[in-house]
């Protein structure tokens, strides 16, 4: 009997033992599988990325932001690789343009920008104000972490309004230049005196269309060799705006001394080089090449103005650029197109315009000088 007693206690002991090894197992196996849960969570809401983030000194979004980014580059820099890039630099800003074509099919990136290139996942390019706050979830999927901001309604307009000033003053310096007036003149008294009111009028346009293009054609060429050329933005409109000084002291110096115009006017030769070009204003055809020929002839004396507006340009995208051109090329051809309304009104006044822009040369040269001075002024004081 205590033999069977013994056996019954002996095995209640191993069967207890048992049952605690079992329960000691389940436990390890249970926070070992708790431990993996945990990393794999980890691992899938906090995959390092590299996050490249585009911007500008002149961006009333960004400036907003920063306080923003410094606050998440504060947070997450030890989980990323964070990186800065002023899109004032030529390179970065033309990085910029190919990633917003390849992610997102567009020629015009946003400003502010944010790329983020996971190592495993398809990247991601977050553009503008509205897409901004979602940087945490798009590093971090689920989190309820956000970007808080105030960003400025009116940045886009006040960008536009920026440029505005400049652009003009440049615009009109060039528009009132006494060399393209007299080509204006020029072809408008040409079309008049071989071909009457209302061919002189056609061939007028004709020349205005084919001067504006060749311009314009020129200026984005110009725009796109000033930006492959110069890497920073700000340098090439620092030379640019000190020059226009220089220009517009020249044009001083013609209106204290009349006799003195070399490099403030057209030389004699090439005057008639204009002549002979504006002779050609008696067809449609012969008024589009001429019209084309005359801006290559005159580009020269006109150059500074236009140089400066593209060194403006430089860190725009080319359809912006493009917009910015046609209303400065739409300034610099007003003076033809106020000749033709007067030739539609009274045609026996063309006559008088080549006398009134001699007898008022003086005045043409000092409203250069000042549209010159001003636009320089603001060069520097923007961006300096």
């Amino acid at each position: 009997m205590s033999t069977t007693v013994s056996r019954g206690g002996a095995w209640m002991k191993g069967f207890i033992k048992n049952i605690s090894w079992l329960r000691y197992l389940v436990k390890k196996m249970s926070l070992n599988c708790l431990v993996l849960i945990a990393f794999a969570a980890i691992g899938q809401q906090a995959e390092a990325a590299v996050i490249t983030y585009y911007y500008s000194e002149h961006c009333e979004i960004c400036k907003a932001f920063e306080p923003a980014w410094n606050e998440f580059v504060a947070n997450e820099s030890a989980n990323h690789t964070i990186k800065k890039k002023s899109t004032m630099d030529a390179d970065n800003l033309q990085e910029l343009t190919q990633l917003a074509q390849n992610i997102r099919g567009r020629l015009n990136p946003s400003i502010p920008s944010i790329y983020i290139e996971f190592e495993n996942k398809t990247p991601i390019l977050l553009m503008g104000s509205k897409e901004v706050p979602s940087l945490y979830q798009a590093v971090e999927p689920g989190t309820s972490k956000t970007i808080n901001f105030v960003a400025p309604i009116q940045a886009a307009t006040q960008s536009n309004i920026t440029l505005l000033l400049p652009v003009t003053f440049a615009a009109a310096a060039d528009a009132v230049n006494p060399c393209a007036i007299f080509v204006f003149i020029l072809a408008v008294s040409y079309a008049t005196i071989y071909s009457g009111k209302r061919k002189a009028i056609l061939y007028g346009i004709t020349f205005a269309v084919a001067l504006y293009l060749t311009y314009f054609i020129a200026g984005m060429a110009g725009k796109v060799v000033i930006s492959r050329i110069f890497n920073n933005a700000n340098a090439i409109t620092l030379i640019m705006s000190c020059s226009l000084f220089i220009v517009a002291g020249f044009h001083v110096r013609t209106v204290f001394f009349p006799q003195q115009t070399k490099f403030s006017e057209l030389s004699d030769s090439t005057k008639m080089k204009l002549v002979k070009q504006a002779e050609k204003c008696v067809s449609v055809g012969g008024a589009a090449v001429s019209g084309a020929l005359c801006a290559m002839i005159e580009l020269p004396c006109t150059g500074g103005p236009y140089a400066f507006a593209l060194s403006l340009l430089a860190k725009q995208s080319m359809y912006e650029s493009a917009l910015w051109l046609g209303y400065y090329n739409l300034i610099f051809i007003s003076p033809i197109l106020v000749l033709l309304c007067i030739l539609v009104i009274s045609p026996e006044k063309v006559d008088m315009f080549e006398q009134l822009r001699n007898k008022y040369r003086r005045l043409l040269h000092l409203a250069m000088a000042l549209c010159l001075t001003a636009a320089g002024t603001w060069g520097l004081w923007h961006y300096y």
